[in-house]
């Protein structure tokens, strides 16, 4: 049991299955990208770190 502040929020279990997939592959294509996730949120000219 998980608490906060001493009320119960959570509880933990073991897995089912059979152990020889991964949990992460009952995921698999269910997330959608929507945009680029790899380039910087702002644009460099709101970096002062740059020195521009």
């Amino acid at each position: 049991m998980i608490l906060k502040r001493g009320r119960p929020v959570a509880e933990l279990s073991r897995t089912t299955g059979d152990g020889e997939r991964y949990p992460q592959d009952d995921l698999a294509g269910t997330v959608v990208v929507v945009g680029d996730i790899v380039g910087p949120e702002l644009p460099d000219e709101h970096w002062e770190s740059l020195g521009q």
